[in-house]
């Protein structure tokens, strides 16, 4: 059963707060009519947006140890959302103890407890409670439930369980559901038990719109939260429009609690961000000193590929960039030092200026002297911050650029199971034959049999007569020509270089430096790499791509 402290009124009470001390602390609002969930959502897509975690866990005690004061302690640090099932109270004394201790350590002075309400009449005694309280005005259900382990009672029990709440509510459902939901997956042991009760299980989640996040992200996965260790029983089920806010986390750990079943735990965590690659900051290409350098840099390495013809041209190029970027790096800090004491030299002259005139009065050297260096910083102060509020809006582009691991999550999906197939015209639903029909069918279509006919010549050969357009003579002979330098250079110089550079970090404006001298370079190590290695230099086959948000109605 639940047990009695989640059953009893008094210590639902002192449990309540647990649910909403980690979440927005809601507002009172009149409830509205209920409805079913089955209707479309409308949801803030920012209800998570001041929250840095959110976590929900549920336990399955199998008896609670002692008088219950660890864990209420393990309640209050850090405030999580626990759903405990088999609480298994011995008698009325520890009981009270048990209240005691939540009075101490869980109390009504936590955030959200105002709106937090225990909805009594949806109550199967140590079976299944339902809590609701309000983030930012919008509902939210927490279910919790231990289903029968009769296999002949679980149908009945989530037939029965509630399922019209308001359309745009939030459901949490979590609990021990005694049943593996996955028949392959969820035990190491099938049984013909574990269907009970099942499809209507599945029938409650889905109207409550409510969908496993372990399943998504441990999609072959196979691990048992059993006390056995053989069947996986302890679910948690949150809301789809709330997982699309997520960056989840789902574990299984080792009960703290004290009972015999595996915790699962389901946190949201900051999603992760990839660390940025270096690009050439473009000022440096204005600098006629740095220009004359990669020049030169460029030339001495030209000159070292032709007299080694055996040498590794390839490595040579990766060495040379690798060796420029650490050179170009330095040269960013000593320009930002620089430009750092120009700025101060400016201000101790203006202050030696000043100085100068009020020692000498009204002299009109003096004045001057003052004039042009307030001239002077003045002009230091402009072009320094219109340079700062370049690289700021560079930085921010780049970083609104950065691509993050839960962008590119793996979409969530709908699993629709299919439990019956036709075979000669007679419909069969046992598992191996419809997984083997299934498979046959696809395998028919993705594949080609090997005693398959081979394309007959005649009609390919009609079919590709059916072009009209056509290489002539000159151009096809001129795409078999080998590439040349001046076909480099050319394209080179019509690249726009202020474009954003790839993963290595080098513009256009970079190689348009030296464009003639950079595509004999090229030149040299792609003729190296095609001939020794088949295929270009790892950065070179590397390429970025940034989906940027644009508002509007394509959005």
């Amino acid at each position: 059963m639940i047990g009695a402290v989640l059953s009893s009124q008094t210590a639902w009470r002192t449990l309540l707060p647990l649910l909403t001390t980690s979440l927005p602390t809601p507002a009172l609002v009149q409830a509205r009519p209920r409805r079913s969930t089955t209707s479309a959502k409308v949801v803030l897509t920012n209800i998570l947006e001041s929250l840095s975690s959110f976590s929900i866990s549920t336990c399955n005690l199998n008896g609670l140890r002692l008088n219950g004061h660890l864990m209420a302690r393990r309640l209050k640090s850090p405030p999580i959302c626990v759903l405990f099932q088999e609480t298994k109270m011995r008698n009325h004394k520890q009981l009270e103890m048990f209240h005691r201790h939540l009075d101490n350590d869980v109390h009504r002075s936590m955030p959200g407890f105002t709106t937090l309400t225990h909805l009594s009449q949806y109550d199967v005694p140590g079976r299944y409670l339902v809590a609701r309280a309000l983030w930012d005005n919008l509902p939210v259900y927490t279910h919790n439930v231990y289903a029968p382990v009769e296999s002949d009672l679980r149908g009945a029990f989530f037939e029965l369980l509630p399922r019209d709440f308001e359309p745009e509510s939030l459901h949490l459902v979590g609990g021990d559901f005694s049943i593996p939901l996955h028949s392959t997956l969820d035990t190491c042991s099938p049984h013909q038990r574990h269907g009970g009760g099942k499809q209507d299980c599945v029938e409650w989640l889905t109207a409550l719109g409510a969908v496993d996040v372990w399943c998504q992200l441990n999609p072959r996965t196979r691990l048992y939260s059993g006390p056995t260790r053989a069947n996986r029983l302890d679910y948690l089920f949150l809301d789809h429009v709330l997982v699309s806010q997520l960056n989840p986390k789902a574990t299984y750990d080792k009960n703290n609690f004290g009972g015999d079943h595996l915790t699962f735990f389901q946190s949201r965590i900051p999603a992760p961000t990839t660390k940025p690659y270096w690009r050439l900051p473009r000022e440096h290409l204005l600098d006629p000193n740095i220009r004359s350098a990669i020049t030169m840099e460029a030339t001495s390495l030209l000159a070292s590929m032709r007299d080694g013809q055996d040498l590794n041209h390839g490595a040579m190029w990766y060495g040379w960039l690798k060796r420029m970027k650490a050179k170009l790096i330095h040269c960013h800090r000593l320009h930002t030092q620089a430009a750092s004491n120009q700025l101060q030299t400016l201000q101790l002259r203006l202050a030696a200026a000043k100085r100068a005139l009020e020692w000498h009065g009204d002299n009109a050297q003096a004045a001057g002297e003052v004039t042009a260096a307030q001239l002077a910083l003045d002009s230091a102060k402009a072009e320094h911050s219109q340079h700062a509020l370049d690289r700021q809006f560079d930085f921010h582009a780049n970083t609104n650029e950065r691509g993050t691991s839960h962008f590119f999550r793996k979409p969530l999906g709908t699993k629709v199971p299919i439990n019956r197939v036709m075979v000669n015209g007679a419909e069969v639903t046992e598992e191996p034959t419809v997984q083997a029909t299934i498979t046959a069918h696809w395998r028919s279509i993705m594949t080609t049999t090997t005693d398959a006919e081979p394309v007959d010549p005649i009609r390919r050969r009609a079919v590709l007569e059916t072009l009209t357009e056509r290489l002539d003579q000159f151009d096809s002979e001129s795409l078999d020509v080998a590439i040349t330098a001046a076909e480099l250079c050319d394209a080179m110089k019509t690249m726009n270089p202020a474009k954003s550079p790839g993963p290595d970090g080098w513009s256009a404006g970079f190689f348009q430096v030296a464009p003639e001298i950079f595509s004999e370079l090229l030149l040299l190590v792609f003729n190296y790499q095609l001939h020794h290695h088949g295929r270009l230099l790892p950065h070179q086959r590397r390429s970025a791509i940034t989906l940027l948000h644009k508002g509007g109605d394509s959005y």
